[in-house]
């Protein structure tokens, strides 16, 4: 880690593309350009095909369907799972409460019948002849039908297929073209809008990956950190230990602070020098053992607020494909721009996005080369 790597809070590496695709998101709908009202009116257009599938889901009650999932990189695949073709009986069953009453009824009836007729075929009280089965089975199945048939009537002419509903399979590739003609060409493009549309019927309109689950949960180890004292404390102790736990922001300051309320009186220029020369190696040394275990940096606000702009530059890309990089930092230097080339580039990485390539207009002032 670099110089100074101990000040920044650490989170673990897994799903961190989100927070970074986050900030796209919200960038590419707060554009107020003409292509920026196109991507939102054509994303639009793909909610409604989401109403027409949760109508669909809802009239043929598909058994394997427990709602979407949490975890957006099986959204997909648990959406995908409802294409196996499965019995659809048509036209849609009709029913009401006098139909529903009059079958409860029959249904009593038909019990004390086929009670009836058990009790009459049983023998020793316990068994049922072998030549007493086909009796049996044929009066549960008469009694049956006459139950039910108050339903039969109001439905007549009822058929079944078997059907591996079509429109989940094109509500699915509607939002790949979608993805594929804007260029977002990541993992979590698709799931992303799919998630948000399940979303909006609860919480409202919320740009894609407002709420996000990133990565399973893990468990927060804790270090603990020893500091000589430059004296005796209350207890007579001449070492201080303070517990540092993997999510949590600290550095020597705030540990030196908490020495002082320890031994009573602030430390002095040179016993803060040696508290610093005893906490940072053994800071590195823990961050460094979690960062091999695929723990990395988090920006500071600062440099949020810089993934902000970038995400910004990286949507006008998005939305503006033929553009050419001087005509999206017209102001701008040659130098400039090409570092802004680099932030972008940058930004779609670790947002785990492609990219498109442009061709690049050189500028031919010698000294720029």
């Amino acid at each position: 880690m670099g110089r100074g790597g101990h000040r920044y809070p650490i989170e673990h590496a897994e799903g961190r593309e989100l927070d970074f695709a986050s900030l796209l998101w919200e960038a590419l709908l707060s554009d107020r350009s003409p292509q920026g009202v196109r991507f939102r009116s054509e994303l639009d257009g793909i909610f409604l095909r989401w109403r027409r599938l949760v109508d669909v889901l809802n009239s043929y009650r598909a058994s394997s369907w427990n709602g979407p999932s949490s975890d957006l990189q099986h959204l997909v695949d648990s959406l995908k799972s409802l294409t196996v073709p499965t019995r659809v009986v048509y036209p849609r069953p009709h029913s009401t409460p006098e139909i529903e009453a009059e079958i409860a009824e029959r249904s009593g009836i038909a019990a004390a019948a086929i009670k009836e007729v058990c009790g009459e075929l049983i023998t020793d009280g316990r068994y049922f002849k072998d030549e007493s089965k086909p009796i049996l089975s044929e009066a549960t199945r008469s009694f049956t039908l006459w139950q039910n048939q108050p339903f039969w009537d109001a439905n007549p002419g009822r058929r079944h297929r078997y059907s591996n509903h079509p429109y989940i399979t094109r509500y699915i590739c509607d939002v790949e073209e979608f993805c594929s003609l804007w260029g977002l060409k990541a993992w979590w493009a698709v799931p992303s809008i799919i998630d948000s549309h399940f979303k909006r019927e609860s919480m409202g309109e919320m740009p894609p990956l407002s709420m996000y689950l990133r990565g399973l949960p893990r468990v927060i180890d804790e270090h603990s950190i020893v500091v000589e004292l430059p004296e005796l404390d209350e207890r007579g102790s001449s070492c201080f230990t303070t517990y540092w736990r993997d999510d949590s922001h600290i550095s020597p300051a705030e540990i030196q602070i908490q020495c002082e309320k320890k031994i009573g009186r602030a430390y002095s220029k040179r016993a803060s020098r040696e508290l610093s020369r005893q906490v940072t190696p053994q800071l590195e040394s823990a961050k460094n053992s979690m960062m091999e275990c695929g723990w990395t940096t988090a920006p500071n606000s600062s440099l949020s607020e810089r993934y902000r702009t970038h995400a910004g530059w990286v949507a006008n890309l998005i939305l503006n494909p033929e553009m050419k990089y001087e005509e999206i930092w017209p102001e701008s230097s040659d130098d400039k721009r090409r570092a802004h080339q680099r932030s972008c580039a940058n930004f779609a990485r670790l947002a785990k996005l492609n990219l498109p390539s442009r061709n690049v207009k050189r500028s031919r002032n010698l000294h720029h080369w």
